[in-house]
């Protein structure tokens, strides 16, 4: 009898058993228990309204956390996080007729859930940045803040442009010397701001342009300056475009030629492809819809090297803040439609800014974030300190295999411990936690207040409810010739005299008394 107990007690992690007279302190919820937490799904039943990260599921039968609940899912690579978790996901939210953006590194959950969600009736947009010809949907990383920018919106606008430069300098970061990737980024802002104030079509606001445009000061020196130099130095020095931009244009040739190194590297990725420049230089679809109509947004970014990234993390920070306006616009500041953010390797994406005040103040907006990790290292090495606040806010944590000593340990003090014939030791030990059985869909859930929980879930080809649907196809699309701003052609008009400075930039200045006019000299390069 000794030994059955014994036995009982070993596997208690298992098997969800425990004897209360011997042991004590934690435990893991039962299965019972768990269900009365969450919310059952009958996905044969095409009338339910909740979604959520399965928790429990035997294919027909999906309980979940229906709550404005975040979730982090930690797995290191070929650990099933796709199949068991986000697969099944997105078509549950589909299946709630819930709204969501997905980073999708392969391609491959557009190729496996669009079919089934296109047959819920959803508006299917694909940004591609793989292959930017098979786009549905473009995007100019621009346009939002330009228009906020004519709105007279000036502080929104600039912001958002800071938040997208600043995505562009993972490429350059240096925790030594931040002096270099400062003043690139504060060149490439100026240049921006720039571009809204000069620019008259909105198709002349793009990357190409401010590539165009950047390039000028590689025309500069000590002696002669280009006409962008002149131009800029003749702003009134309220503005911030010239503040930005002349440390930049008047520092020493050495200085800037290194300074404009790093501009060129930042810059990169719309100097190297024709086409991808092309798909980020109009905007086709108003992201304020996919808040009051369901919609599904899949951004396909190259899974073997990063060096578009950063295009996924500007698109999300992008989209929440539109999202967020449209929130407080509504009577109950929600929005309409619930908005799912699905992000698949997110810790291999350049830092979101502000991502734990973003996720922080999601729950309140009827807005969700499913965080995808392989790897806790990657997540402190791109959020250092924030990313104990991401981790700390996402309710639900799903375990299912890694090799890290610290995060291993986090969650074995996680699950507690318990007392066995009066010896204390941890619900669940670290080899334990290495051995969870990837064939049967085993994972550790710690989810909200209740006890740690061992769950056995199906692979996504074991839903029949979700298979026999064609995926959609994407022909490859002819993209339009990307426009550029001429500002040799503004400059030539702006020496004729057909531009006063005092045209520029008067939200910066104040014009009670009356600014002295310069003289302005044809001077030609």
């Amino acid at each position: 009898m000794a030994k059955t107990l014994k036995t009982m007690v070993v596997d208690d992690h298992q098997y969800n058993m425990y004897l209360r007279q011997l042991v004590t302190g934690s435990r893991f919820a039962t299965e019972g228990e768990m269900k009365t937490k969450l919310k059952a799904i009958n996905l044969e039943d095409s009338s339910s309204s909740e979604s959520g990260v399965p928790i429990i599921s035997n294919s027909k039968i999906a309980y979940v956390d229906e709550q404005d609940n975040h979730t982090l899912i930690l797995g290191s690579t070929g650990s099933k996080k796709t199949r068991l978790f986000c697969m099944p996901l997105l078509n549950i939210l589909a299946h709630a007729n819930e709204s969501m953006i997905i980073t999708d590194p392969k391609g491959e959950l557009l190729e496996k859930n669009s079919g089934y969600i296109k047959s819920k009736g959803y508006d299917i947009q694909v940004l591609n940045f793989r292959e930017p010809e098979k786009s549905n949907m473009y995007w100019n990383p621009l346009a939002k803040p330009y228009s906020y920018y004519k709105a007279k919106e000036y502080d929104k606008a600039t912001e958002m442009v800071t938040d997208f430069v600043n995505t562009l300098k993972a490429k350059v970061r240096s925790e030594k010397d931040p002096y270099w990737e400062i003043t690139a980024s504060n060149y490439i802002v100026g240049i921006i701001l720039l571009l809204f104030e000069l620019a008259i079509n909105p198709s002349d606001v793009n990357m190409k342009s401010v590539v165009v445009m950047a390039a000028y000061a590689h025309e500069t020196n000590e002696i002669d300056l280009s006409n962008l130099a002149k131009f800029v130095k003749d702003l009134p020095k309220q503005s911030l475009a010239a503040i930005k931009m002349l440390s930049t244009l008047l520092n020493a040739d050495n200085t800037r030629k290194s300074i404009l190194g790093t501009v060129d590297t930042m810059l990169s990725p719309f100097m190297n492809s024709q086409s991808l420049t092309a798909m980020l230089s109009e905007t086709n679809y108003d992201i304020t819809n996919i808040g009051s109509k369901k919609t599904a947004i899949f951004l396909i970014i190259p899974d073997e090297k990063t060096t578009l990234h950063f295009l996924a993390s500007s698109f999300i920070k992008q989209s929440y803040e539109i999202l967020i306006d449209e929130a407080i616009k509504t009577k109950n500041r929600l929005l309409p439609v619930r908005v799912n953010f699905v992000l698949d390797e997110f810790a291999n994406m350049p830092e979101i800014t502000d991502m734990p005040s973003i996720i922080t103040a999601a729950r309140s907006r009827n807005m969700r974030f499913f965080l995808i990790v392989q790897s806790e290292q990657q997540l402190f090495n791109i959020y250092q300190e924030e990313a104990q606040t991401i981790k700390g806010n996402c309710t639900n944590w799903i375990f299912l295999t890694s090799r890290e000593k610290a995060l291993l340990e986090e969650i074995q003090t996680l699950c507690g411990k318990r007392m066995v014939f009066d010896k204390e030791e941890p619900l669940i030990s670290i080899s334990q936690l290495q051995m969870l059985d990837k064939n049967k869909g085993q994972a550790l859930v710690l989810q909200g207040r209740n006890y740690p929980f061992i769950t056995y879930l199906p692979d996504i080809d074991d839903y029949q409810v979700f298979k026999g649907f064609e995926p959609i196809k994407l022909e490859k699309n002819k993209l339009k010739k990307t426009r550029c701003f001429d500002f040799e052609g503004f400059y030539q008009m702006y020496l004729a005299g057909k531009y006063k400075i005092t045209d520029f930039f008067k939200h910066e200045i104040d014009f009670s008394d009356e600014m002295p006019i310069r003289k302005y000299e044809f001077l030609r390069k």
